[in-house]
């Protein structure tokens, strides 16, 4: 028999529950792709998750720790009550999904109020870029997101 589409082998893997190489590769292709576009949606998930939380917040508290990674004592706070300063810090935690990082801490910590009601808890480590994040849980789970240089210095000013 010739040589094509309906050879011995195709027939063979066809009756055999195989399907010939030239079936595979696009479902080959396909998969790959999907498999991509489904990774990087999660790492971009719990952050989308996290800005209808925090966007609406009337007031954030920010405790600002001892700076040593630890919680164990707030040595100032800070509030902020106007909308346009909740936003630009609810844009810059909602930026860029990060991996989490257990093991660096916390310098801090902001509480976002809505009608009086803390909605959100976020960490944030201003440290060395390994650790430089926001972290908070989402479903149970604890995430972070990227911690820029601009919110770095926003947060050193207060």
């Amino acid at each position: 028999m010739a040589a094509g589409w309906l050879s011995d082998q195709s027939i063979a893997q066809t009756f055999s529950g195989g399907m010939p190489d030239l079936y595979l590769w696009p479902m080959r292709l396909f998969s790959c792709l999907a498999a991509l576009l489904l990774f990087f949606q999660s790492c971009t998930r719990p952050v989308k998750e996290l800005q209808p939380l925090i966007q609406g917040a009337d007031s954030v508290a920010v405790n600002i720790f001892t700076g040593d990674g630890r919680m164990d004592s707030v040595r100032r706070v800070h509030i902020i009550r106007d909308a346009a300063g909740i936003s630009k810090l609810a844009g810059m935690i909602t930026a860029a999904h990060a991996g989490y990082q257990p093991h660096c801490g916390s310098d801090g910590s902001l509480h976002f109020f809505r009608n009086n009601q803390v909605v959100k808890d976020i960490y944030f480590r201003v440290g060395t870029a390994p650790c430089r994040q926001f972290s908070f849980q989402l479903e149970g789970h604890w995430t972070a997101s990227e911690l820029n240089e601009e919110a770095a210095k926003l947060i050193s000013s207060w």
